[in-house]
């Protein structure tokens, strides 16, 4: 992602080499630079992509020679390693919090992690169903907005919610009817398999966009503000 939100995509090979520090593989434009990332996953029909499945959004540093800095990379999985949630809220009375893993969440989150607005979060998932646009920096803000408009119906990536997040919405809701409380982000991180940092996110980006509720400081207290009947099937 540029300054200007311009888009400039990769394949998923060439961000696992930058990530895993391949010396065969940098980005010089980069060299010396912070910049946001979103890394994108997708659902293909006959090799066409037709909804978005995960993105995750982050920061990539670049040293001086356009490789990824190693400094700032290993200093990003000691703060995710200590944000990792073991379940300890279990081990203590209701009536004590336990937030050592809270206050981790969120200086992690705080420096490796962005949030985008809705406009630029579906202009970043067209870009990911192969739909390219115009740099905003170009004066055609029309333009893109118009053909997101238009796409969006039949990629689903700008109703209100994403496929993605209805999952995560579903999930809420089963697990809560099952166990009558609401899932941990542990408890989501097994069931979807990823990590615990892109738990975090979804649940900021659900609440952020007003479709679940949570109580400050209390663990495991989601609520849904969808109605069942608007809710998709856990797949």
């Amino acid at each position: 992602m540029h300054e200007d939100d311009s888009i400039r995509r990769i394949p998923l090979s060439r961000f696992s080499r930058l990530k895993d520090g391949d010396r065969r593989e940098r980005l010089p434009a980069y060299a010396g630079k912070r910049i946001r990332y979103a890394l994108t996953a997708v659902d293909l029909i006959d090799r066409k992509p037709v909804s978005v499945l995960h993105t995750e959004y982050g920061f990539l540093t670049f040293d001086i020679d356009g490789f990824i800095d190693a400094g700032a990379q290993q200093e990003e999985y000691r703060m995710a390693e200590k944000m990792i949630d073991l379940g300890l809220e279990s081990l203590f009375p209701s009536n004590i919090l336990h937030s050592q893993g809270r206050f981790a969440r969120k200086r992690y989150f705080d420096k490796h992690r962005w949030t985008p607005t809705e406009d630029l979060e579906a202009k970043i998932m067209q870009a990911a169903c192969g739909v390219t646009f115009d740099s905003p920096m170009k004066g055609r803000d029309k333009g893109p907005k118009k053909k997101l408009h238009a796409l969006s119906k039949r990629i689903d990536v700008k109703s209100k919610y994403t496929h993605q997040q209805g999952q995560y919405l579903a999930f809420i809701y089963y697990y809560t009817k099952i166990h009558g409380y609401a899932p941990s982000e542990a408890d989501m991180q097994l069931y979807f398999k990823v990590s615990a940092p892109s738990v975090h996110q979804m649940i900021v980006t659900l609440e952020k966009r007003g479709l679940i509720k949570k109580l400050p400081g209390q663990g495991r207290s989601i609520s849904l503000t969808v109605p069942k009947e608007e809710l998709p099937d856990l797949e």
